[in-house]
């Protein structure tokens, strides 16, 4: 009965607080953030994760390729030039995303323009469905994607390397045969770098025999014109490049331009807001000038 009452008081305070303006609509929602909405997931959170196994198994008569895509994004500005060549090849295709996102500067911009604010696990969600409707538009359905929860928030580097490490290793002994690509180990952002060493360190062992690694549009384009990224880049190296790959047919064309559109939707009553446009618009802007990818020697 105490509890009932408790419950019942704090509850008219913060309505009477809401009322007079001293709190925001949003703010009890922050205090109190829903629970994560998206199936399957494996989060970094827990004390020990759980490696998720494939929902259809590879078909033995067509090649196998892994895509392990760190942000929601990656896999149309770094990855959709090759998914969609490798879909073209008819390759079997999993696209495995390694965070939702939750850490980027967008949240602070969109909470500008919606009322009440963003938690960051909600902008999380809504960056993993920007993915998901992507991936959907490249020709990729759910049972060719996973989505697993590192690179969280106030997260450990090396635990997140290691973390990383174990996963790709996971489809590593299970498919061996397949081809596993991920970012350049020279990358500038240390979450594209940590799949590259991943990559190359499994590689180096000789428990991988097909890779390749690929080089985002941020340090092979944008980061040039910024001098604090372009300085970091020249502190970690660039990547030696092996091999442009390009989409010429308009139809391919076509196909990347509408996943990437899907980064673009405003609407935010459905849960919409254009997270990667605004997170990184340079690099949109980029794709559509020259859809060109960069692999890179390893």
């Amino acid at each position: 009965m105490k509890k009932k009452v408790i419950v019942a008081t704090c509850g008219v305070l913060f309505m009477a607080l809401i009322t007079v303006g001293v709190l925001k609509p949003g703010t009890i929602r922050s205090l109190f953030p829903a629970e994560r909405s998206i199936p399957p997931m494996a989060s970094a959170k827990e004390e020990s994760f759980h490696i998720l196994p494939l929902k259809k198994k590879p078909s033995p008569q067509k090649p196998t390729v892994f895509y392990f895509v760190p942000h929601a994004d990656d896999e149309v500005l770094t990855f959709g030039v090759p998914i969609i060549q490798d879909l073209k090849q008819n390759k079997e295709v999993y696209v495995i995303l390694m965070s939702h996102g939750d850490i980027t500067g967008a949240r602070a911009r969109i909470n500008k323009r919606v009322d009440p604010d963003l938690t960051s696990r909600e902008l999380g969600q809504a960056r993993v469905n920007e993915f998901t409707e992507a991936t959907n538009r490249m020709g990729l359905d759910d049972d060719h994607r996973l989505v697993y929860d590192l690179f969280v928030e106030g997260g450990n580097r090396d635990l997140d390397y290691e973390r990383a490490k174990t996963i790709v290793a996971a489809y590593v002994k299970e498919y061996p045969q397949a081809e596993f690509k991920s970012m350049s180990v020279f990358d500038v952002h240390p979450e594209h770098a940590i799949l590259g060493k991943a990559i190359q360190e499994l590689k180096n062992s000789n428990s991988i025999q097909n890779s390749q690694t690929f080089a985002s549009i941020n340090i092979m384009r944008t980061c040039k014109k910024s001098p604090r990224c372009s300085g970091r880049q020249e502190k970690i190296g660039m990547p030696v490049v092996e091999q442009e790959i390009k989409l010429t047919e308009p139809k391919d064309k076509h196909v990347l331009s509408k996943a990437a559109d899907a980064y673009r939707v405003w609407d935010p009553k459905k849960g919409w807001y254009s997270i990667g446009e605004i997170s990184v618009p340079g690099q949109f802007r980029e794709l559509k000038r020259d859809p060109t990818t960069i692999i890179v020697k390893e």
